[in-house]
C-alpha cells in the first residue's frame, strides 16, 4: 500500500447508526451525527471535537 492509498483509508469514518461512510475530517462526522441522529448518543472521540 503506498502513502496516497494509506492516506485515503485513514480518512474514512463509518457511522455506527446508519453505516454510512465519511470520507472527512471528524468536524464534519460529528456534524452529520448531530443532524442525522440528534438521539442516539455521540461517539466517545468525537465528544470533544468542536462543529
Amino acid at each position: 500500500m503506498d502513502q496516497k492509498t494509506a492516506a485515503k483509508a485513514a480518512l474514512v469514518h463509518t457511522c455506527l447508526v446508519c453505516w454510512v461512510s465519511i470520507n472527512t475530517n471528524p468536524k464534519t462526522f460529528k456534524q452529520h451525527s448531530e443532524s442525522k441522529h440528534p438521539k442516539s448518543p455521540m461517539v466517545p472521540v468525537l465528544v470533544d471535537v468542536r462543529a
